[in-house]
């Protein structure tokens, strides 16, 4: 009997540094996207590094770099944001 994959071999979380509800760039989405089907199409996951993921948003080029402000319906072109994101052990206060 195989032994369950533990769910840290399948997930992967990517975070931004950017402020405001889903103000990801349509470069973001992308490459997040294209990594997500890479896992899926080879069963491996590509590197998901934070200077890898940007390099890669970079690379699809400048009309895809504004990301979507709710509030100011601005939308200037931003560099990529992805960055490594290492919560605390507990989240909240124990009672």
């Amino acid at each position: 009997m195989n032994s369950p994959t533990p769910v840290g071999v399948r997930l992967r979380q990517v975070f931004l540094s950017r402020g405001s509800h889903c103000a990801l760039s349509a470069a973001e989405e992308i490459v997040t996207l294209q990594t997500l089907l890479t896992r899926i199409d080879t069963g491996k996951w590509p590197a998901t590094d934070p200077g890898r993921m940007n390099a890669a948003a970079r690379a699809i080029g400048p009309e895809y770099q504004a990301p979507l402000d709710f509030l100011s319906g601005a939308d200037k072109a931003m560099p990529p944001a992805f960055t490594r994101h290492d919560p605390p052990a507990t989240l909240r206060p124990a009672r």
